[in-house]
Order: C-alpha cells, then structure tokens, then sequence
C-alpha cells in the first residue's frame, strides 16, 4: 500500500506551494491568505511563507493582521530564533 504524496512532508510543502499558486491567482481574502501562509510556515517553507504574505500585503495594503504576521514571519525567517 503505497502513501499518498501529501503524506510525507515534502508533499505536503507541494501541496501546499500549488494551493499557494491557485490563492494567488484567485484573489482571495486576507484570511486565507493568512492561513496558507500560516500552513507554508507550519510545513517548514518559512522563506515562501514570507513571500507568500508579502504579495498578500501588497494586494491588501489595509488589512492589520496580515502585515503583522508578514512582520512576524520575517522577524522568525531573517533573525531565527536560537
């Protein structure tokens, strides 16, 4: 009995890079975009999280939460913690 792909962590990171990709190019509101980028981070892509909120601030200049976590996610991708 083989696994499905999103089985394993890497694909999980794929499913969630495709799901990324489809959010994108659909418009969605700032909380998906919150929670895919939650999900990328969970999934250990935390650079693609960051990237992923950025474009989110971008197409949501007014939205709170969503630049506090890109602050968020950049602090914990470019200083890591110890």
């Amino acid at each position: 009995d083989q696994p499905r792909t999103a089985d394993t962590p890497a694909g999980i990171r794929e499913e969630l890079a495709t799901l990324a990709k489809a959010a994108r190019a659909g418009g969605q509101p700032p909380v998906t975009l919150l929670l895919i980028g939650n999900a990328l981070a969970a999934s250990g892509d935390g650079r693609r999280a960051m990237a992923f909120l950025e474009e989110g601030c971008e197409r949501h200049p007014g939205d709170f939460w969503l630049h506090v976590r890109t602050g968020e996610m950049a602090a914990l991708v470019l200083d890591p913690p110890d």
